[in-house]
């Protein structure tokens, strides 16, 4: 009984220290501001490799980084906040401008708990939005692409509480 009280406790304490890492951070995007941004030309950059004598230039699409919560080990979003920006999401993709584009939503996790686990649990997360994305706002769902990446492309170290909290992130990026 006392160990579950205080992985209760714990969970509860890592939740709102999250909330208040990402803070800072973490501004809820409009579905105007979204939109823009994946349409916008401007936002198109092009990468460029050297592979001997042929140099290969490639396109790089938008994408953004989207800050959504889950509770702990699960895919359920854990919070108001996390909705609230998915809702601004789902009027962004459903809107005309884009309504025309595939998205591919990527999840990612931090280094906690084992690769093979951080690799089903993010692609359970990608899902979730998925889901949730074509179901209130009637995008098709061969328009979203749901890829889980685990944690295999941090953003921040995951040594600190801080680094681990912005490696957990969604990012949806345009496809075409």
């Amino acid at each position: 009984m006392k160990k579950q009280i205080l992985f209760i406790f714990y969970t509860v304490c890592f939740f709102f220290w999250s909330i208040a890492v990402l803070a800072g951070s973490w501004n809820v995007i409009t579905s105007e501001e979204f939109e823009k941004k994946m349409s916008d030309k401007s936002q198109q950059e092009t990468e460029t490799h050297q592979l001997g004598n042929v140099k290969i230039i490639r396109q790089k699409l938008p994408e953004i980084t989207v800050h959504i919560l889950f509770k702990a080990g699960s895919a359920e979003i854990a919070d108001a906040v996390s909705k609230k920006q998915l809702d601004e999401v789902g009027k962004a993709l459903s809107s005309e401008g884009l309504s025309k584009h595939s998205f591919e939503i990527a999840g990612h996790t931090d280094s906690a708990g084992s690769e093979k686990l951080n690799l089903k649990l993010s692609e359970q997360r990608a899902n979730a939005i998925k889901e949730y994305l074509c179901m209130k706002y009637k995008i098709l769902p061969e328009k979203l692409i749901a890829r889980g990446y685990g944690e295999s492309m941090p953003v921040a170290s995951n040594d600190t509480i801080a680094g681990r909290a912005k490696n957990r992130r969604v990012v949806i990026k345009r496809l075409k």
